[in-house]
């Protein structure tokens, strides 16, 4: 080692309350982002009732990236849960595209 301490919290460590409360939070709002996003996909037309909820997905999506990787550096989860988030805002970025047609 190189002479530092590891000087992380009870708070920090693997499987304490907050990285467990952490990670259920990351789910549910991967989950929410994706049950916004369900109808802009099933629909075939695309007005604002489609839009709107598209829109909070993509945003919610870019909050959920960026809670992602400060956990990511903060050591709490691993950079692979960045995965789902960057994904559904690539996705809902795509069907906005559509409106601009």
């Amino acid at each position: 080692m190189d002479g530092r301490e590891d000087v992380r919290t009870e708070a920090g460590k693997r499987g304490s309350p907050a990285i467990v409360g952490s990670a259920v939070l990351l789910v549910l709002a991967n989950v929410l982002t994706a049950y916004l996003m369900y109808p802009a996909f099933t629909s075939s037309d695309l007005d604002a009732s489609v839009g709107v909820p598209l829109l909070i997905a993509f945003h919610l999506a870019l909050g959920t990236d960026w809670l992602t990787s400060t956990l990511a550096r903060a050591g709490w989860v691993t950079m692979w849960w960045c995965v789902p988030p960057t994904l559904l805002a690539l996705a809902s970025l795509g069907r906005m595209s559509a409106f601009i047609d």
